[in-house]
């Protein structure tokens, strides 16, 4: 009996340990004003090119101008708003 309860133990441990572990790589992101949400074609921040990404989201601080060519970016103003630009000169 104590070999098939340190069977029963060791599965039960291994199959939390594979669930587990896709939670830790889930990623956070911050909902704060400034963020740049999305982008799509030419944008750029203070003459820097802004790619399109699942892990990084820039902020804008102040100051900064944030341009599109054919293009758009979305931008976080406040927890519960989003400002969309699309094909701007530039916006400060």
């Amino acid at each position: 009996m104590d070999d098939e309860t340190d069977r029963i133990a060791l599965l039960a441990g291994a199959l939390l340990a594979l669930t587990a572990t896709p939670g830790l790589a889930q990623y956070v992101v911050s909902a704060k004003s400034g963020t740049v949400n999305f982008t799509e074609g030419q944008v750029q921040l203070d003459g820097s090119t802004l790619e399109s990404s699942i892990t990084h989201y820039p902020n804008i601080k102040e100051g900064s101008v944030l341009s599109t060519e054919n293009g758009r970016a979305e931008v976080l103003l406040t927890p519960a708003s989003l400002s969309v630009w699309a094909t701007t000169p530039a916006s400060k």
